[in-house]
Order: structure tokens, then sequence, then C-alpha cells
């Protein structure tokens, strides 16, 4: 029993159950909840992959492995939590700033505008996540991942597409949080509590 988790837990990537569940749960959790259950999710994820580069005999910059194979998650955390930065900044503008937003119907076009638009972003990711899962499928790629080829140092080979859309997705949004402030009317405080609004567990 503990060998066959193991294995399917080798295979993840490959297995529609784990892109089911990280699908359902990717949207459920963080347009209900919040987006501290996204992370929660990506931090799953990662963690998969540590046991998974482990039954392969990683050692060396496991770490580094385990953070390029999730960039592209990773990067759709920092949009989101970009996109609630200026979400306050833009609906601020139209007069619904959290200072502003008192009225129940605003408040609930705001929370539905940040729904819809981060539903976006997190259907954007969980459409490559199942073309991934039907791409490997089709070619047969469902074998135990002790039998591929395991590149030392993936970031130096041949950059995907993927590839790109990750790593610009974290340049671009961390840079656009950071800029906030300058950006913005809002404060480093007014930021900071905003990011700390969003990755709070509960509502």
């Amino acid at each position: 029993m503990f060998q066959h988790t193991l294995t399917w837990i080798s295979n993840h990537d490959d297995r529609w159950l784990f892109t089911v569940l990280y699908v359902g749960l990717a949207v459920v959790l963080s347009l209900w909840i919040s987006l501290f259950w996204l992370v929660a999710v990506v931090a799953v994820h990662g963690w998969l992959e540590w046991v998974a580069l482990g039954q392969r005999g990683m050692r060396q910059n496991r770490l580094l492995h385990v953070l390029w194979h999730i960039k592209l998650d990773i990067g759709l955390v920092i949009s989101a939590l970009c996109l609630g930065v200026y979400m306050e900044a833009i609906f601020g503008v139209l007069g619904l700033s959290a200072a502003t937003r008192t009225g129940a119907q605003a408040t609930a076009r705001f929370a539905s505008w940040q729904h819809v638009i981060r539903g976006a972003l997190l259907t954007a990711d969980d459409v490559a996540q199942v073309a991934k899962a039907i791409a490997a499928r089709k070619n047969g790629n469902s074998k135990p991942l002790q039998e591929d080829a395991i590149s030392t140092h993936p970031w130096r080979d041949a950059w995907s597409l993927g590839d790109w859309i990750g790593i610009v997705f974290i340049a671009l949004f961390t840079t656009c949080i950071v800029i906030a402030p300058i950006a913005t009317d809002q404060s480093i405080l007014d930021v900071l509590s905003i990011l700390a609004a969003d990755l709070h567990p509960w509502p």
C-alpha cells in the first residue's frame, strides 16, 4: 500500500485524480474562501514534487527543482495578490474603496468583479494543467518517473512556453506589487494590509 502511494505521488502530474482535485480545490477554495487556500493547494503540489524527486534520487538543488516545477502556480498566486492590490485602487477611483464601500450593493459588486477576474486567472492555469495531463496521456508518458532522465539544472535548459509564462508572471506581478505604493495613492501599510487580508484563512 505504501509503495503504491509513492508510485502514485511519483506520477501525480499524469493522474486524472490529481488534475481534477487540483483544479477543483484551487478554484473553489480560493474564490469562495480566500487566497490562503490557493497558497495551501500550491504548497501541497510542491510537497508532492518534493517526494517525487526524492523517489528519483534527486538530492542536489531539490528545492530549486520544486520551485521551478510549480513556478506557474507561484506566478498565479502572485498575480491574484497583485489583482487585489490594484482592484482596491481602481475601485477607489470609482468611489468604492475600502474606506467608502459602506453599502451592501457596492460591496457585493466589488466582490463579484474580483471573483470574475480572479476566476479567469485561475481558469487559465487550470486549463494548462488539464492540457498537460491530456498531452501526457496521448504521448503515453505515464511510466514511473524513475525511468525518466532528470536534468540537474532544468532552468538552464531550453525554456518552453510554459516556462516563459511562469517566469514573466512572477517578475511582472511581483514588480507591480512592489511599486504599488508609487503607482497608486496607497501607502506601504495599505498594500501590506490588503495582502494580509487576502491571505487570511477566512474571509
